[in-house]
């Protein structure tokens, strides 16, 4: 298997016009960055999954002001509650 590339990843992304991906929170630092970093290559992204972990709240208000199109989707698995 190769390894993961950022760049090429973010790239086929927006080639394939992808509009839903599933991250966890901790991947929240990075995916704040992509905006500023590549404007437009998130342009198709309309839906964002989160699961695995409770999201911070600071993490969520910079969310809503960095990608103010793109609804996040917070996933809880059945084990949650228990």
């Amino acid at each position: 298997m190769s390894d993961f590339n950022r760049a090429n990843n973010l790239f086929n992304m927006n080639m394939l016009q992808v509009s839903q991906i599933q991250v966890v929170p901790t991947n929240f630092p990075t995916l704040l960055k992509i905006p500023t970093e590549k404007p437009g290559i998130l342009d198709h992204l309309r839906l964002l999954y989160v699961s695995g972990a409770p999201i911070p709240p600071h993490h969520a208000d910079a969310f809503a002001k960095t990608m103010p199109g793109v609804t996040l989707q917070r996933c809880k698995s059945k084990s949650a509650n228990t």
